[in-house]
């Protein structure tokens, strides 16, 4: 009944909960937690009868919405057992308790009253799914049928300049020197703060930490939220389901992210990809004009004719919708598969002709191969047009190849000027008399040069 949304609204953290009884089955150690796997189904059935009372009612009048919350009443109770082991679960991974080695529902009741996981639980406010919605984990091919998320592309991490800076108007403005004065400044004379951000760290580290143990895929680097979300989204949808989410560009380039869209790839496939470039604010107006927001539908399907949908960047509406009504181009997924290492998506303009010249272009041999080297190479079998099936054509014709270019690091303009030739070679000459500079930030290595004759600079 729309005058009763409580079971279908619901407030909690989607990230830190449990959000499928396989994940739940995995964090108890799948050599054990096997036969248990049916009893936490039959403690999530306990809600069936509840639920069922629930979808019949309906706001013909005051008597059935207060039916509506009895069933509602009851059908959380039913779950309680379930919810127990799932919040067991969540306080484990932030180390304020340790998973029984029993495994039943009493066991795990009673280790919910246990301080630590007490106070873990009430801190993190997890959602967990299945004792949230049993109707919808509880049915063949469990998980939603559509999933929608903008979720937040933070870090988990305190940043110090910008906690501080909330309790120091416009010290950020100020030169590195005078912002670090001003803030130890007031740090010697605020112990409060001090003690403050003391806390709002170790309560970041924590979040790593469950975030880590939750999503153990997260890949290398700090921790950022939308990945964590990413990796969510994908296992909340059912077979035959669907997501659609906002993220950075980042997610479909980066090698933090590659082993998520490998997922999507082998279990699914991205139906469209869409990347808006924010000229003006068209797309979020608080965020900078120049980054690029990707719109990302993902479907999971075991459909073997799969193909990958993308387009953009876009610059403003008009671009995008006229992208929307033409159609954008698809490539079939295990083609897209093959063109990189890393399943990442390549930048290049929304246009059939740009990808053909990308398919000839990979009719040649990629520099950082270290296969063979030939005519062939590169080429899919029995095709001519570049497209691929995921198979190379090593033919007898190819040689070994002696040598591999790969890249190290981007020069850096002010680390590398000495590389650079600015005025005639007259700096690079000077230089190559003298220690050089190490070849990337924060090396501790230096190269000692030979003595030489020092040449005169000329301004």
């Amino acid at each position: 009944p729309l005058s009763f949304l409580d079971h279908n609204l619901v407030c909690g953290d989607s990230l830190t909960g449990v959000g499928t009884i396989d994940e739940a089955m995995k964090a108890l150690g799948a050599d054990k937690a096997g036969l248990f796997a049916e009893q936490v189904h039959d403690l999530l059935a306990r809600a069936s009868d509840a639920l069922a009372r629930l979808a019949r009612t309906s706001d013909a009048d005051a008597a059935e919405i207060s039916e509506a919350r009895a069933a509602h009443r009851a059908a959380r109770v039913a779950v309680s057992g379930a919810n127990a082991i799932f919040d067991v679960i969540t306080a484990a991974r932030t180390g304020a308790c340790d998973l029984p080695e029993r495994l039943d529902e009493p066991t795990f009741v009673q280790a919910t009253a246990q301080p630590g996981a007490t106070a873990a639980v009430a801190e993190l406010e997890p959602l967990h799914f299945p004792a949230v919605f049993p109707e919808v984990f509880l049915r063949d091919r469990a998980g939603f049928d559509c999933v929608l998320g903008n979720p937040p592309w933070e870090q988990v991490v305190v940043q110090e300049h910008v906690w501080w800076g909330v309790h120091l108007p416009r010290v950020r403005g100020k030169s590195v020197a005078k912002m670090n004065a001003e803030i130890a400044r007031l740090r010697r004379s605020r112990p409060d703060l001090e003690e403050a951000y003391e806390a709002a760290e170790e309560q970041a580290e924590r979040m790593r930490g469950v975030l880590r143990a939750g999503y153990p895929e997260l890949g290398a680097g700090r921790t950022d939220l939308y990945k964590a979300f990413a990796w969510r989204n994908w296992q909340l949808v059912r077979q035959d389901g669907g997501a659609g989410i906002v993220l950075p560009r980042s997610a479909l380039q980066t090698k933090g992210s590659e082993k998520w869209r490998k997922t999507v790839l082998a279990e699914g496939t991205f139906s469209s990809v869409v990347t808006l470039l924010n000229s003006g604010g068209w797309v979020f107006d608080d965020v900078h004009g120049q980054y690029v927001v990707a719109l990302l539908a993902l479907q999971r399907t075991g459909d073997s004719d799969r193909s990958v949908a993308y387009g953009g960047p876009f610059r403003n509406r008009a671009m995008f919708e006229e992208h929307c009504r033409s159609g954008p181009p698809t490539v079939a997924a295990l083609e897209f598969s093959s063109w990189s290492d890393d399943a990442s998506f390549p930048q290049m303009p929304t246009d059939e002709r740009a990808l053909s010249v990308f398919r000839k272009l990979r009719m040649s041999p990629r520099l950082d191969s270290h296969g063979s080297v030939g005519r062939s190479v590169g080429r899919s079998v029995g095709r001519t047009d570049g497209r691929t099936d995921g198979r190379t054509d090593h033919s007898s014709a190819s040689q070994p190849r002696r040598w591999r270019a790969m890249p190290v690091a981007e020069l850096h303009a002010t680390a590398d000027k000495h590389r650079l030739i600015l005025d005639g070679g007259e700096s690079a000459r000077y230089k190559a008399t003298s220690t050089p500079r190490p070849t990337s930030i924060g090396s501790s290595s230096t190269v000692e040069s030979q003595p030489g004759p020092r040449v005169r600079r000329h301004q």
